[in-house]
């Protein structure tokens, strides 16, 4: 009889020992006990749960609303400042003068304000090369001043790196127009120089949305900024405003990004911080497409599926990643600086002619472009617009 007992309490000490050892494997399964349970550690399991579960709350709140706001962006704009009353251009002559054709985005622009002007009837040359040079962009001003031009329309170029050429060129007459540039009050205060652009800062906080609907509450950011131009370190601050307001768990940070690197493979900066982040880092938002094209280009061939890339203007090729996947590219945020050129050109001429001008040319709309709308951009491609034809609608049908 004892013996028996004995058996029978060694047995269940075996089974105790290997239900303790069952409960405290890393990658087992566990079974609830039914009943003898220790309520402590079962309250203390229950706390730890409900804290996680409130993080991942907050984390998915802050994702959802992201997802709204991004939703919001991607919608095309409704409001288009424009003229109202008709004007007689006249005959005049323009020069188109680009940053520099080795970003797209300002050749593509200078390109089409020259297609102003000529839709205006006004005597107008192939758009310049500003080759990213500020010497290049002043002997550019001044050869126009000296050729006695109507007006200069010029792209994304800093014009108090070439406040001299400027200043001789306003006191000759010859009336500006700056797409995209960010103008110093001192020169709107001239009466002679117009500035055509959107809210940068706004850009910045779009874009920031964007890589938290994608990424969430802990992301892993850089940004690039080039301080040559005005309008990246406006992008800069509405991305770092976003940032810090509503997601403290978020690694930021921000690397300066020289012009020049756009001509070298890479960019040389870009494959400095790959080298130094092989894993981790979950998002890079270029200060423009040219270079977030060509960063997401080496991601792609390092084998990487990480980070993603983001850009701004709305480039062509930023698009067609977009819409193809190739390369891999979170989303664009595209300003209007079709309708800029447009704008400006008609503007200049109206100074020109005397007649009435118009309000909102420096609060140009911008568009969210992602995966889900590209193709509204595409077939043929152009950047964000009023639908149909309107250049007729918005400018040919007040020149008369």
């Amino acid at each position: 009889m004892h013996r028996k007992l004995s058996l029978c309490f060694a047995l269940l000490a075996a089974l105790l020992v290997v239900g303790v050892v069952a409960g405290c494997g890393g990658g087992g399964s566990t079974t609830a006990s039914s009943g003898g349970g220790n309520e402590a550690e079962e309250a203390a399991g229950s706390e730890t749960e409900g804290a996680g579960g409130e993080g991942e709350a907050a984390g998915s709140d802050l994702q959802k609303e992201a997802e709204a706001k991004v939703a919001e962006y991607e919608k095309p704009p409704s409001d288009w400042p424009g003229p109202n009353k008709a004007f007689s251009p006249g005959e005049g002559s323009a020069t188109v003068i680009s940053c520099g054709f080795a970003a797209p985005v300002c050749a593509t622009q200078a390109k089409d304000g020259v297609k102003a002007f000529e839709a205006m009837g006004w005597n107008v040359e192939g758009a310049k090369d500003g080759k990213l040079s500020a010497q290049t962009q002043a002997a550019l001003v001044e050869e126009a001043t000296q050729q006695k031009k109507t007006g200069i329309l010029l792209v994304s170029v800093d014009l108090s790196s070439i406040k001299a050429a400027i200043d001789r060129a306003v006191e000759s007459g010859v009336l500006i127009g700056c797409s995209m540039c960010v103008v110093s009050p001192e020169f709107i205060e001239t009466g002679k120089v117009f500035n055509g652009e959107v809210n940068f800062e706004t850009q910045g906080e779009i874009s920031a949305w964007a890589v938290l609907a994608k990424f969430g509450p802990k992301a892993t950011i850089v940004q690039t900024n080039d301080e040559e131009f005005n309008p990246p370190p406006l992008r800069v601050k509405g991305f770092e405003k976003v940032i810090e307001e509503h997601c403290p768990e978020c690694e930021l940070e921000t690397k300066p990004f020289l012009a020049t690197e756009i001509t070298k493979p890479g960019p040389p900066m870009f494959s400095a911080l790959l080298a130094s982040r092989p894993s981790g880092l979950n998002a890079v938002v270029a200060h423009y497409d040219g270079a977030g094209i060509a960063m997401a280009k080496t991601v792609q061939q390092s084998g990487r599926t990480e980070p993603l890339v983001f850009g701004y203007d709305g480039e062509e090729e930023g698009v067609l990643a977009l819409k193809t996947g190739n390369p891999p590219y979170g989303a664009t945020t595209a300003e209007a600086y079709t309708y800029a050129e447009w704008a400006l050109a008609d503007q200049i001429a109206r100074k020109a002619a005397g007649a009435p001008e118009w309000e909102g040319l420096e609060e140009l709309p911008s568009q969210l472009i992602t995966a889900n709308n590209a193709d509204e951009f595409l077939n043929p491609y152009h950047d964000p617009v009023p639908k149909g034809a309107w250049e007729k609608e918005y400018f040919e049908k007040y020149w008369k």
